[in-house]
């Protein structure tokens, strides 16, 4: 993204439509491998696996 911004400056306008969507894909997807965490956490405790 930094490339695309200072090699082309008249692309920063469509550059900055594209951020907060990437940036959501991006948490989203860490959120949803957190809730896999924890969610086979709580089955390990639930059914005694140590």
């Amino acid at each position: 993204m930094p490339t695309a911004v200072f090699a082309h400056p008249e692309r920063r306008l469509a550059t900055r439509r594209v951020e907060p969507i990437f940036l959501i894909g991006v948490v989203f997807g860490l959120a949803m491998d957190y809730e896999v965490f924890l969610v086979t956490r709580m089955r390990e405790a639930c059914i005694g696996v140590r």
